[in-house]
């Protein structure tokens, strides 16, 4: 028991105070290293002994080595630690500053781990977290894994507000691997024993966020995966008060939609069940009155998925009457001086475009642009939405056979999208091949295959994916082949083969040559997601 349980003791903060104060004096000597646990002779005692010394900590030391085990070792922000520790769910974790520092301290002094006070950062050997992991039982894992996931929610940039700009991006790189800890903890247990806090399902929505932001190929999967488990936690949630289950709705519509999204990209059956799913749950929140400010605008956002589901299933006019109304329901909730949610017009006037109704393409994208350039300014670098508008925009101008105009939008474009998304996404690809399509064609070959080059060393493999990298290879082949290197013939020919054969595949019965192949063959043929 602690004194405020008893009559008053005089004598207690002064003791308080002199033992703070010796820990201190030896918790700011200890000096960060390059490794985790200087010696880690831990980890070559066996399991009985190390837990023997882990028995004889204060169980505030022991509380939050717990919690500790349960985050990526390689670095964890004290910030995280101390400032939102009123927020901790395990029993014994640290509540006040001073307490912290002593079973910090305590900590270093056993050796579980070392401080980098410089960086502000604790380091925990792996071997270290799993043997205190392995000790737990149910309800001092799930103790420790909750509180785990409540500090780092509490840090994390959530809903994508601060994501969207380059500032956002710096904390998700900082955090996200906490967040990968986290699922490899809890797959250790399982979902239905350990039963996570609802927290938990919304960092897995917002990892799965990031990894759609700023990945490509097999991260693609990686984002599914998230989503799903976030969609298992939240149903697995034993938290069933009113607020609770509003809150589970929140965190099931954003796992649908970003399981609906992915399938969207992915092209499998999950983007029309799962965008179906996030539209019916907008209407169940909706029908209780659960209603949040973000859900007027989510069901438009909706609309625009489902409508891209269908394009994979050559639903086209339902896909435009989907997007229709979603342009409709953006208009109608976007206030003055406000942007509107810009997809369904890039999804509408690209189809146009492509169809051949280039006035009606260039009445629904130039206006975006325009009102965009008007508030953020052309020279706005932050936002990816705006160089994927400036895409599509490009994208309309050579339609209508105006390339000077098509050149100087997919240059902008460049601009942004690689640094706002990273060069790995596939909004990226978009950027790297149009701007290089553009130098093609106006005869600087040397600049064009620099930008294809790096387009196609850094697309990743995936069935989903073979597509654009065949368009890539087709268009490098043939760039190669203008530049008339003889040493990249060889090289070039290979190109040839491999993207004609994925050519083939898409278009059974034609047989024209990749020479006669232009640009427009595969417009109409790439997924449609990656025009």
């Amino acid at each position: 028991m602690t004194p405020r349980h008893h009559k008053r003791n005089y004598l207690a903060p002064l003791t308080h105070c002199f033992q703070l104060l010796v820990l201190m004096m030896f918790y700011r000597r200890s000096k960060p290293t390059p490794n985790p646990c200087s010696g880690c002779h831990h980890l070559n005692d066996t399991s009985a002994t190390m837990k023997l010394t882990l028995k004889n900590l204060h169980p505030t030391a022991t509380s939050l080595l717990h919690v500790l085990s349960m985050l990526d070792g390689t670095s964890i922000p004290e910030d995280m630690l101390i400032r939102w520790r009123l927020l901790a769910t395990a029993g014994n974790y640290p509540f006040g500053r001073d307490e912290y520092l002593i079973a910090c301290a305590a900590l270093v002094a056993a050796e579980m781990v070392t401080r980098d006070e410089k960086a502000g950062v604790l380091r925990v050997e792996s071997g270290v977290q799993e043997v205190v992991r392995s000790g737990l039982d149910r309800e001092e894992f799930r103790g420790a894994f909750n509180t785990a996931a409540v500090l780092l929610a509490a840090v994390w940039p959530v809903g994508g507000e601060e994501g969207e700009g380059n500032g956002g991006m710096e904390k998700i790189r900082v955090y996200l691997p906490h967040v990968r800890k986290l699922r490899l903890v809890l797959e250790e247990r399982g979902v239905e024993e350990i039963k996570p806090v609802l927290v938990t399902a919304s960092l897995f929505n917002e990892a799965s966020w990031a990894y759609q932001l700023f990945q490509t190929g097999s991260r693609l999967e990686i984002a599914d995966e998230y989503a799903a488990l976030a969609e298992e936690v939240a149903e697995a949630s034993e938290e069933d008060d009113d607020y609770n289950e509003q809150f589970r709705s929140k965190i099931l519509c954003d796992a649908y939609r970003f399981q609906g999204t992915i399938g969207g990209c992915l092209g499998n059956n999950k983007g029309l069940l799962y965008a179906r799913k996030w539209i019916e749950t907008l209407g169940e929140r909706r029908a209780k009155s659960w209603q949040e400010k973000g859900d007027e605008m989510a069901l438009p956002m909706a609309y625009n998925e489902y409508g891209r589901a269908l394009m994979w299933v050559s639903e086209k006019e339902e896909a435009l009457r989907y997007w229709g109304l979603a342009r409709e329901k953006i208009l109608r909730n976007t206030g003055k001086g406000q942007l509107p949610f810009p997809f369904p017009w890039i999804n509408s006037a690209l189809v146009h475009a492509y169809d051949g109704n280039t006035a009606l393409a260039e009445s629904l994208i130039i206006p975006i642009l325009e009102k965009r350039e008007s508030v953020l300014g052309k020279d706005d670098a932050e936002t990816f939405e705006t160089g994927l508008v400036l895409i599509c925009a490009g994208n309309v101008r050579r339609a209508q056979g105006r390339r000077d105009e098509a050149y100087a939008l997919f240059q902008r474009a460049f601009s942004i999208v690689p640094v706002a998304t990273g060069k790995r996404s596939l909004w990226s690809t978009q950027a790297y091949y149009r701007l290089a399509a553009e130098e093609y064609y106006q005869g600087r070959y040397a600049e064009a295959r620099d930008l294809l080059i790096e387009m196609v060393a850094f697309i990743d493999t995936g069935p989903w994916l073979e597509v654009i990298a065949a368009r890539g290879n087709w268009k490098l082949a043939k760039t190669l082949m203008k530049l008339g290197d003889p040493n990249g013939a060889p090289e070039a020919q290979e190109m040839i083969e491999q993207s004609m054969g994925v050519w083939r595949n898409l278009n059974p019965g034609d047989n024209r040559t990749a020479e006669r192949l232009k640009d427009e063959d595969w417009d109409q043929s790439v997924f449609y997601l990656y025009r």
